[in-house]
């Protein structure tokens, strides 16, 4: 089956019309209308009706077309990463993140599909500059292909996918009074100076149900500062500074500090990714591919979210 005939099929579906199609080609109708009659003796169905004043897809067409433009698409971004290697350069995907995510499953992801795809060129940008509106532009340009966050806010024509929770946890300077405790009541934090994530005041839901679930403990946390970075976090806590309330991942760096379970509050950070939804690339489908299965990984070996 020549690759052109379907290339003429998809362009005829899309203008319904057979002398738009073939002035959209480039040539004249009657071979235009040969080329299909020939495609349709090949698949032996009528993929066209034409009994009607403007041709319309049959039902066995509107399956042709469906099962025939990914294998275009896929087709057309074969021979330009194709291009690309000889060209000796590598195919990229640009992964947004904010900063604790890059304490949880991420370096596992990057390290699994490096290995699995050498050949494409992970580029790892930090969302902390951008507003949520400016990443979702940046995810619709193609400026980002995917960004990882904990509860990203919902967007027109943006998918999301959740791939770990885990538990917020209270750190604390190794010298705290209640570092020697196995869980900390929320209330015993009552009269602590708090550091908050940056991100997370911004983000409504979950700064308004921590806020709420403190109300409900009977005192107003002390918000005394507040940072982008997660290890400049650690560092104000390690300092003294004040206690933190952070999803407990697995890589948070604690020297000087301590992490441990909160009694008393049922929050769970969602670790998501979200991505664009109009016409994801193969390469976009592969990562999200490795990004399941190391999520699976996770949950399978039960990773411990809170070190002592």
């Amino acid at each position: 089956m020549d690759l052109r005939h379907l290339q003429y099929f998809v362009i005829v579906a899309e203008e319904m019309n057979i002398t738009r199609a073939a002035e959209r080609i480039g040539i004249a109708q009657p071979p235009l209308t040969r080329l299909i009659h020939h495609l349709e003796a090949e698949v032996g169905a009528q993929l066209f009706d034409r009994s009607k004043r403007q041709i319309v897809l049959t039902e066995a067409g509107k399956v042709f077309l469906e099962r025939v433009t990914p294998l275009l698409k896929q087709y057309q971004e074969t021979v330009r990463l194709t291009q690309r290697v000889s060209r000796g350069e590598k195919e990229q995907l640009v992964l947004g993140y904010t900063s604790s995510v890059l304490y949880s499953i991420l370096p596992d992801l990057v390290r699994v599909h490096r290995e699995r795809y050498p050949s494409v060129e992970l580029v790892l940008r930090d969302l902390a500059p951008l507003s949520f509106k400016a990443m979702v532009q940046a995810l619709y340009e193609k400026r980002i292909d995917i960004a990882f966050m904990s509860y990203p806010p919902t967007a027109e024509g943006i998918s999301r996918e959740n791939l770990l929770g885990c538990p917020l946890a209270v750190l604390l300077p190794a010298s705290h009074s209640l570092a020697a405790q196995e869980a900390i009541p929320l209330a015993a934090l009552a009269h602590e100076p708090w550091i908050l994530c940056a991100n997370t005041r911004k983000k409504p839901q979950p700064c308004a149900e921590l806020l709420e679930q403190c109300r409900e403990a009977g005192f107003e946390p002390q918000i005394v500062q507040s940072t982008n970075q997660v290890h400049a976090l650690v560092s104000l806590v390690a300092a003294g500074i004040g206690i933190s309330i952070l999803p407990a991942w697995p890589r948070i760096p604690l020297d000087g500090v301590v992490c441990r379970p909160l009694q008393g509050l049922s929050l769970i950070a969602d670790l998501q990714m979200i991505w664009s939804t109009s016409e994801p690339t193969t390469t976009l489908q592969q990562f999200l591919q490795v990004a399941r299965e190391v999520s699976t990984q996770a949950l399978q070996t039960e990773t411990s979210y809170l070190p002592a």
